[in-house]
């Protein structure tokens, strides 16, 4: 209410009339007649309708809608103030919520240091001894491959051991605040029949791959992905799935950046994109080849500075068209 406009008055059902923010931003003349209706209902549900530009919105308390938050925006509520109310959205959808919202933030961004598998190093410590094991060339060959922005954009390991066919594999880990807390390893190249192409340690719950890229001064948005290689490849942080956790959207949430979400193109495993539609994130769609599944071929065939630009330009949070451009993808 304090953000409305200062000249307004109130029908006798309970709508309020001011002159309308919505209509300058919407390519029609600023609203001069009061043509601006907002009601609040019994039951806290609020309504906006416009009968200058007939722009309309409405917030029940469970979802914040992209449409309600730019009208927000349009009043020049702070983004703090929509932070703070997507995170009690939050917590009124959580089972039991939370009793302290900062202690609970705060938690979530501590995990328990791990070891990482034995004998394992850094590549790069390797490949300075006077014999190379052919298993770890196959490995340098296999990062290589993945192109410039992935293989110069981590710092990974390689283990000698033989259990789990570690040697076989490239060691990502995870770091929180400059301390391992986990780690992947990913068979280099396709793994034989029987062989999972992936080995994890136990994964934090509540972790997000590539999290300390949220405390980067300046940065405006964070783009999430599925996958840790995707995340290396556009500097974002990745859900290790494609589904977030309570205590992942939290940290999402509680940040001062913008969330895009872009989801792998398949028809399956939408679930992030639900989410972004939940609280009101963007979701980007960007125009690349048919052949370019996710964010880590995008960089390999145009470049990282390109295809985080497409990223952020192609980003929506009309509900209409992400429900559109969902169904596009291949399943």
């Amino acid at each position: 209410m304090q953000h409305l406009p200062i000249q307004r008055r109130v029908t006798p059902k309970g709508w309020i009339l001011h002159n309308a923010v919505c209509c300058s931003h919407r390519g029609h003349k600023p609203d001069t007649r009061m043509r601006g209706n907002l009601r609040i209902s019994e039951d806290g549900q609020l309504g906006v309708h416009c009968f200058n530009c007939g722009f309309k919105t409405r917030f029940n308390g469970s979802r914040l809608s992209s449409s309600f938050e730019q009208y927000l925006d349009w009043l020049g509520v702070p983004r703090s103030s929509v932070q703070s109310l997507k995170m009690e959205i939050l917590q009124k959808q959580l089972d039991g919520g939370f009793e302290n919202t900062e202690a609970a933030k705060a938690s979530f961004q501590k995990f328990p240091t791990v070891e990482l598998p034995e004998d394992a190093q850094p590549i790069l410590s390797y490949l300075n001894d006077d014999t190379v094991d052919p298993s770890l060339l196959k490995v340098v060959e296999y990062i290589e491959s993945r192109g410039e922005d992935i293989a110069s954009g981590y710092d990974y390991y390689w283990s000698p051991s033989k259990k789990h066919q570690l040697s076989n594999r490239v060691l990502i880990p995870f770091y929180s605040h400059n301390q391992i807390v986990g780690w992947t390893a990913r068979y280099a190249g396709t793994a034989p029949p029987g062989v999972p192409r992936y080995f994890n340690s136990t994964i934090p719950d509540g972790y997000l791959f590539n999290n300390d890229v949220l405390d980067i001064p300046g940065r405006k948005f964070a783009i999430l992905v599925e996958g840790s290689f995707d995340a290396i490849a556009v500097q974002g942080v990745a859900a290790l799935g494609s589904t977030l956790s309570e205590q992942q959207i939290w940290q999402l949430v509680g940040r001062e950046k913008e969330t895009i979400v872009l989801p792998d193109r398949q028809r399956k495993n939408q679930d992030l994109i639900d989410t972004a539609l939940t609280f009101g994130w963007y979701v980007s769609f960007p125009e690349w080849d048919d052949d370019v599944k996710d964010a880590a071929e995008a960089c390999k065939r145009y470049g990282q500075l390109y295809t985080i630009a497409s990223v952020i330009q192609s980003r929506t949070k009309n509900d209409v068209e992400i429900g559109i451009k969902r169904q596009l993808f291949r399943g």
